[in-house]
């Protein structure tokens, strides 16, 4: 572990990083050449650091990583002859060693050939800050550009040398860094979230922000809560809140129970859907969507797990109290979870550490709530193989919602879990899945703003990988490019056929046939 710095590196101070090296005076550890932002395009601010030093841009370092391996994977190493007439050549100062000393004025100005933290480099006449001085200033260093010191021209970097000294870094330090980075945040969730990579050294990324609520962009409205169910009482139910369906007011658009109509009802209800109406459920017998005695108490019933009916629990304006058995989802997720490497090629996945009833609720799915049109922007900017985790919200499409006006996917939300969420982005897919997706509405006027609720469609063991079929449009199914889910969108324009790697007994052998 890297010892600890008094003074960091902000993240909005920097451009980018640009190289790396084992640390001069420890060759078990690496640091990093910093270009710092600045409006000269030619000599910004740069200068080295170690990971103690790093600790608020861990990500960025992630991120240099994973360019530095990919393109080591694919480099040509052939040696040219300019590499091999290298070491016999007078090196340049753009190789970073060259002897040049320059003092950085101001008492907490930081010398060119010493660390940030103070310390001198091993090698002599280290050169370590270029283009600028360093202040320790509030716990921070800043770059203040400055003539003085050596000058060197970025855009001429990394230099070959760099480049070769890169290769032969050992970067396990920053892996562990970033390790524990990634575990700690797990840990804070609610309940902890537990990590397990026993395949390589990967950790995934730092950037994803974990969030336990939408995050609503712009041209996203949520409709306010009107009402909530007012005829019922905590005390109703053996004490558990709403009893009966018809009283029920959140019930009112649930799907009918068709079992308890009479035949009166159930003509009415067949006539209306021949027709391509909206049935109307109000008054109709209805079933609440979840068990509320036994073993399987809290487990989604039947009626809503096969047929995938929208789930309309209770909300904060309902007279039924925090403990009806209709409320379950909105609960939260009360399983505890692990995110591991898969051993054949599908990235991360994620199982639950705990047996699972059949219809138990896991988790939603979480991420930034944005239109229709704003997901096919950002469908159009990434590049092909770009992980797009993307879920139309468009289970009402079709719908009416008003004299001549009806649901249209233009008119639908999109929820991209793709820089924030929760851990629920780790599931992969499956042709035989042991996971459904359902809708869950507290607000049963709100055709747009709904969850994306997790449930077990099988008993499943402690330890098994949650999976779910990208493919099943019961719900909100993305598409998958590759290893990373798409919207449906992507099955139309028939870039998405890829192989599929489930392993299932029935696998279709592609996604997006």
């Amino acid at each position: 572990m890297p010892p600890r710095s008094r003074y960091i590196v902000e993240q909005s101070k920097i451009e980018s990083i640009i190289t790396h090296r084992p640390c001069p005076d420890d060759q078990k550890r690496s640091e990093y050449l910093i270009c710092w932002k600045s409006q000269d395009d030619a000599y910004p601010p740069l200068s080295w650091h170690g990971l103690e030093e790093l600790g608020g841009v861990l990500h960025l370092v992630q991120q240099h990583i994973e360019q530095h391996k990919q393109s080591e994977r694919t480099r040509n190493l052939t040696p040219s002859i300019d590499s091999l007439a290298g070491s016999k050549r007078k090196r340049s100062e753009n190789q970073l060693l060259t002897p040049e000393i320059g003092l950085s004025p101001g008492p907490d100005a930081i010398h060119t050939t010493d660390s940030a933290n103070g310390k001198k480099g091993s090698g002599k006449n280290e050169i370590r800050v270029f283009n600028c001085f360093l202040q320790r200033k509030e716990g921070s260093l800043i770059a203040v550009p400055t003539t003085t010191n050596p000058a060197l021209d970025v855009r001429k970097l990394p230099t070959l040398e760099m480049k070769e000294q890169a290769a032969g870094t050992n970067l396990k330090d920053a892996e562990h860094a970033i390790r524990r980075r990634y575990v700690s945040r797990l840990q804070l969730l609610q309940p902890p979230v537990r990590f397990e990579n026993n395949v390589d050294r990967e950790t995934p990324s730092l950037s994803f922000k974990f969030i336990d609520e939408y995050v609503f962009r712009e041209g996203v409205t949520k409709q306010d809560l009107v009402m909530g169910c007012q005829q019922c009482r905590p005390n109703m139910g053996a004490n558990r809140g709403c009893e009966y369906t018809k009283k029920c007011e959140c019930l009112e658009f649930a799907a009918p129970d068709l079992d308890k109509l009479s035949e009166e009802q159930q003509a009415e209800h067949k006539r209306q859907v021949d027709n391509n109406e909206i049935p109307t459920t109000a008054g109709l017998a209805k079933r609440f969507p979840y068990l509320h005695t036994g073993g399987r108490a809290g487990c989604l019933v039947d009626f809503y797990l096969l047929q995938r009916h929208v789930i309309y629990e209770c909300n904060t304006a309902c007279k039924c109290g925090p403990i009806c058995k209709n409320r379950n989802v909105q609960h939260g997720r009360r399983v505890e979870l692990e995110v591991f490497k898969t051993s054949n090629g599908r990235g991360f996945g994620l199982r639950c550490r705990q047996p699972l009833q059949r219809g138990q609720f896991i988790d939603t799915y979480l991420g930034e709530v944005i239109t229709d049109a704003e997901a096919d922007k950002r469908e159009a900017q990434s590049g092909p193989g770009r992980a797009s985790y993307l879920f139309s919200l468009d289970k009402f499409t079709g719908d009416k919602i008003g004299p001549g006006e009806v649901i249209t996917q233009e008119k639908t939300f999109v929820v991209d879990g793709h820089f924030m969420g929760g851990p629920t982005r780790f599931i992969n897919h499956c042709c035989q899945p042991n996971v459904q997706i359902h809708t869950v509405s507290y607000n049963k006027y709100d055709y747009f703003v709904y969850d994306l609720a997790f449930f077990a469609c099988d008993d499943i063991p402690a330890g098994q990988e949650l999976t779910f079929d990208y493919m099943d449009g019961g719900d909100a199914a993305p598409v998958k490019d590759g290893d990373v889910s798409m919207t449906d969108r992507a099955m139309d324009d028939g870039k998405s056929k890829v192989e599929c790697k489930c392993g299932a007994e029935k696998c279709r052998g592609y996604l997006w046939m």
